[in-house]
């Protein structure tokens, strides 16, 4: 479990907003694709993360530790065999700190986001880079020095990840 303790508003002091922060990019895979397929997406395109498609319309998502954990040790070979069909969703014009106590509720680290329709994702990433005020400048650089490539790294023995 981690906790996301960070102010909502940018170093001038404004209030940050989802769509102003979040990657624009949306990668996805169909759900019919096999695990190795999603890999090779995920390798090339250096993320962890995909929302899955049926007919055009997202069902699900997966990520990287997802096909190890559900599809790699289960011997599964598809994505519709260990997405997840729970979207976690978060309006393009919520703030900041509406999306860290999403984050923080769900203990995800990314959120589908919407306006309308599905036409972002919103990462512990994208936070950092946006570099909210309170967070203090030697946490930032250890946080992203952590999170070049999108990965978190915690201790396994400490039940909080306060940024």
């Amino acid at each position: 479990m981690y906790k996301l303790d960070i102010k909502a508003n940018n170093i001038k002091g404004e209030i940050m907003l989802v769509k102003d922060i979040c990657s624009k990019e949306v990668i996805t895979i169909d759900i019919l694709a096999d695990l190795k397929e999603a890999s090779r997406m995920m390798k090339i395109n250096n993320i962890g993360f995909l929302p899955v498609t049926q007919d055009g319309e997202i069902v699900g998502v997966i990520t990287d530790r997802d096909i190890v954990i559900y599809g790699l040790a289960n011997e599964r070979k598809y994505v519709k065999d260990i997405m997840r069909q729970k979207l976690i969703k978060i309006d393009a014009h919520a703030t900041l700190k509406e999306a860290l106590k999403v984050l923080e509720k769900e203990q995800v680290k990314r959120l589908l986001v919407y306006d309308n329709k599905c036409f972002a994702v919103l990462s512990l990433s994208d936070i950092i880079k946006s570099e909210p005020k309170g967070l203090n400048t030697k946490i930032y650089e250890t946080i992203k020095g952590i999170l070049k490539d999108d990965v978190i790294i915690l201790n396994p023995e400490v039940d909080t990840f306060i940024l």
